[in-house]
């Protein structure tokens, strides 16, 4: 029950065309100013929503976050008694909150107002019926039968029609990429990111970056390759009837008044095999900004062209090759320092896409671009997952960072765009996000707890989260020790929590327990104690023996008539 709430939640906070959000409605029934959606947390509130904030709950509130929390707190209340209703659930509340008068109509089941009416009737019965769909068709697709079809996306971002799920899922209509919400959405953090960078180094971004992956592109209809065209002063041109991309035009400088950024893309895989067009648009863009008659001030790509350097700056794998080539060399140990990370990164990433069908191998022309970047910047499109849910976020912009401190000699910046509420896109220092990721997840007990609800795949979810930590400190130093220290403390000092890995999976204990001493032998987790890597090297001691213990009663068992 408390999944489905909260899931409900995250969903139905969500405004789509036609209806707000229901924090957004829950604050203006309420008289609050605030846009609980929109607004960011950090912000100051105005006085009025001060003195009501008080008049509701005697608490004193100075930024828009504490209300936005209670909001969520009257949302969820909502959402559990419609939950019970439908699922004729006779057991009291779980959240014991007295409803404001005010929001009385939003218990109301038989002439609900737009938002409830929005809940009942199409957010709720759609994931009730999820699980039930999953089961039929997986065991349909066992037989052998058709799966209907339907679209795939994040529900979290208002993509409803993703709902119910169990469906043969299809990605999107390639022609119809850059779709013009992803121009908008990444025209805005464009913005955002030369905002940032203005502001902390008193320049113009001139040259950047970024990794854009097929995947995400299917999900949000290219917002990536947006932020690609805003930050170069492109637009993508749309028919008028379809609404399919035909071709890009350049926005002149004095519309775009500032100057072009020269990017440097390294495309994944999936995104080379299953957008082709978006390839030649990108690489038909790059000419068009290249051969501008405009002073290198503002234009550092043309002035590379007048140079006669006139190549594609879009690189991925060879063809019919996927990844970015580092995580054999992370896991397996077989690397001594940051360059040689880099080296791979580069020799894996050297293949130049003059077009879809035009691949060119190019280790020095990859090199020549890396090495004036000064930015580099991977987005996420939604809050589904995070950057130590995967090994693909370090090895694309960790890899890329590794590669550019290499061929420049300098660390780049490195920036992380948050683009999972289209109203509210956000640009961080990607430690930020490293920070934010080891609190609210790898160190909160509720995640802890959640874990140790599925046995065996939660201590390896424990132990991969770790490894991707630690392979980010490895390509980008960029993990400050604290983390290390508190993953020590609250994993294997604890211990319940050491007891329930060891329990589930004792071989998920050991691989954290030498990722923590390698981390320390090579130099990442720089104030480690005495103590604290004897603690360590005892918990190694102890689960090698218990391992060999288990193993030699496995195999006893099988010999066994």
């Amino acid at each position: 029950m408390d999944k489905l709430i909260e899931l409900t939640l995250l969903i139905s906070n969500v405004p789509t065309g036609t209806t707000q959000g229901l924090s957004q409605c829950i604050a203006d029934d309420l008289g609050f100013t605030i846009d609980p959606w929109k607004d960011e947390e950090s912000k100051d509130l105005k006085p009025i929503d001060i003195n009501l904030f008080r008049e509701y709950t005697s608490i004193s509130a100075r930024k828009v976050g504490t209300i936005v929390n209670w909001l969520n707190e009257m949302a969820m209340f909502i959402i559990e008694f419609h939950c019970k209703k439908i699922l004729n659930n006779n057991s009291t509340q779980t959240n014991q909150i007295v409803l404001n008068r005010k929001l009385l109509k939003y218990l109301e089941n038989e002439k609900p107002n737009i938002i409830i009416n929005h809940l009942l009737n199409n957010i709720l019965p759609r994931l009730l019926k999820s699980s039930i769909n999953e089961k039929t068709n997986f065991l349909k697709a066992l037989e052998g039968k058709r799966i209907t079809s339907g679209p795939s996306g994040a529900p979290t971002r208002g993509k409803l029609e993703v709902l119910p799920t169990g469906k043969n899922f299809f990605s999107v209509d390639i022609r119809a990429i850059p779709t013009e919400t992803a121009w908008d959405l990444g025209k805005r953090s464009a913005e955002k990111i030369i905002g940032l960078y203005l502001q902390e180094n008193g320049e113009h971004l001139s040259h950047l970056a970024i990794s854009i992956w097929g995947t995400s592109t299917m999900r949000n209809g290219g917002e990536d390759i947006c932020q690609l065209f805003a930050l170069m002063g492109l637009r993508p041109i749309w028919d008028g009837t379809l609404r399919r991309v035909v071709d890009i035009e350049v926005i002149p400088i004095s519309v775009l008044n500032r100057p072009r950024v020269d990017v440097t893309l390294r495309i994944s895989g999936l995104f080379r095999d299953a957008f082709p067009q978006i390839i030649e648009l990108i690489r038909r863009g790059q000419n068009l900004i290249g051969n501008l008659n405009e002073p290198t001030a503002v234009n550092p790509l043309a002035e590379s062209y007048r140079k006669g350097k006139t190549e594609s700056r879009i690189y991925g794998s060879a063809p019919g090759s996927y990844g970015a080539g580092l995580q054999e060399i992370i896991n397996s140990g077989s690397w001594e320092n940051q360059t040689e990370l880099a080296n791979a990164f580069i020799e894996w990433s050297k293949w130049r896409y003059e077009g879809s069908n035009n691949i060119v191998k190019d280790r020095k022309g990859l090199e020549d671009n890396l090495s004036k970047v000064k930015v580099v910047l991977h987005s996420q499109d939604n809050r589904e997952h995070d950057i130590l849910d995967s090994d693909d976020y370090y090895q694309f912009q960790g890899g890329l960072i590794s590669a550019v401190k290499k061929t420049s000699g300098n660390n780049p910046q490195a920036y992380f765009a948050d683009n999972s509420r289209y109203q509210r896109p956000r640009i961080h220092k990607l430690s930020k996000e490293i920070d934010k990721v080891v609190r609210s997840r790898l160190l909160n007990p509720k995640w802890l707890d959640g874990m140790k609800k599925h046995g065996y795949k939660g201590a390896f979810e424990m132990s991969a989260s770790l490894d991707y930590l630690f392979s980010f400190d490895a390509t980008t130093n960029l993990v400050p020790d604290w983390c290390y220290k508190s993953i020590t403390n609250n994993w294997l000092e604890d211990e319940n929590t050491k007891k329930f890995i060891i329990d589930n999976n004792p071989w998920a204990l050991r691989d954290i327990a030498e990722r923590l001493l390698e981390a320390s032998n090579r130099d990442l987790w720089t104030n480690s104690t005495l103590e604290e890597i004897k603690s360590i090297r005892t918990v190694l001691s102890d689960i090698d023996s218990k391992i060999e213990k288990f193993s030699s009663n496995k195999i006893n068992n099988k010999l066994t008539p």
